[in-house]
C-alpha cells in the first residue's frame, strides 16, 4: 500500500525532507530570463508575499510611526504607542493565520 502524504513520510512511516530545487539565482550556468521570472513572477520571490509584508511595513512607518522629532528623546510615551502598534499588528496577523490553519483547518491533515 502506498501512503499518499505530504508530511515528509515515506510509505514505511519513516521521516524524510521532502525535495526541494534551488531557484534559478543559485543554479549554474546562470539563465537571466528564468532568475526574472523567478523574482518577479506570480508567485515568485517577490510576489505575494514578499511585496505584501513590504507594503505593511511602509504602511505602518508612514501611518501609525511616531514622529522623529518626538522619537529624539527617550520617553515612555512614544515607546509606548510602538510596543502597542506592534502588539496589535501581531495579533492581526498572527490570529488571522491561527483562524485559517487551526480553526477552519484549510489544509486538512496535510503539514
Amino acid at each position: 500500500m502506498i501512503k499518499e502524504s505530504f508530511d515528509g513520510h515515506n510509505a514505511r512511516g519513516e521521516w524524510r525532507p521532502l525535495d526541494t530545487a534551488l531557484p534559478p539565482l543559485f543554479r549554474w550556468p546562470l539563465k537571466p530570463l528564468e532568475i526574472s521570472k523567478w523574482f518577479v513572477g506570480f508567485p515568485g520571490y517577490l510576489f505575494p508575499w514578499n511585496a505584501l509584508i513590504k507594503v505593511i511595513s511602509l504602511i505602518t512607518w508612514w501611518f501609525l510611526a511616531p514622529d522623529l522629532v518626538r522619537a529624539k528623546t527617550f520617553e515612555l510615551g512614544w515607546v509606548a504607542s510602538i510596543y502597542f502598534r506592534n502588539l496589535v499588528l501581531l495579533i492581526l496577523l498572527a490570529g488571522t493565520l491561527h483562524l485559517r490553519f487551526f480553526v477552519r483547518k484549510s489544509q486538512g491533515v496535510r503539514y
